[in-house]
């Protein structure tokens, strides 16, 4: 299966620019956790709903008065339309990522695709098996692999 078939297409972004209160509007609104970051058409960064908490918890400030650029995750962790989901899974594995932007021709997003997406795809004909899927799903979360299925 390829990962345009199990990803969320049409995610919703930000920029870096964009206020942390815009931010979790964006979020609330989407009901997301993630918001892929762009900037002039390429995604740069990653900034979760996490990120917005620990920022606000530390800082000096409001969330109108900061911006998704002084907290979002620049290390960007990604796939692209035409990957394999297993290889994105892979992919999410060995950087310990729930989410991964998916991008398309060119670097410009598609989408996103989430553990959820290949837990809810699990088992169809050319995905992931279920067996593989719960074992990412507990790799991703630092949970010890299960010793029976």
């Amino acid at each position: 299966m390829k990962v345009r078939d199990a990803m969320t297409a049409n995610a919703i972004c930000c920029t870096p620019q964009t206020t942390l209160a815009a931010a979790a509007v964006l979020m609330a609104e989407g009901r997301c956790r993630t918001l892929p970051v762009v900037h002039n058409g390429k995604t740069v960064g990653m900034v979760t709903d996490r990120d917005i908490c620990l920022a606000l918890g530390a800082a000096d400030g409001f969330a109108s008065d900061l911006a998704v650029a002084d907290v979002m995750s620049e290390a960007l962790h990604s796939c692209h339309e035409d990957d394999d989901v297993a290889q994105a899974l892979e992919t999410m594995k060995h950087h310990r990522v729930r989410r991964l932007p998916v991008l398309g021709p060119e670097g410009i997003l598609a989408g996103v695709l989430s553990i959820d997406d290949v837990l809810a795809r699990a088992g169809e004909t050319g995905g992931v098996s279920y067996r593989d899927a719960v074992l990412a799903f507990q790799a991703i979360g630092g949970r010890p692999p299960a010793a029976r299925f």
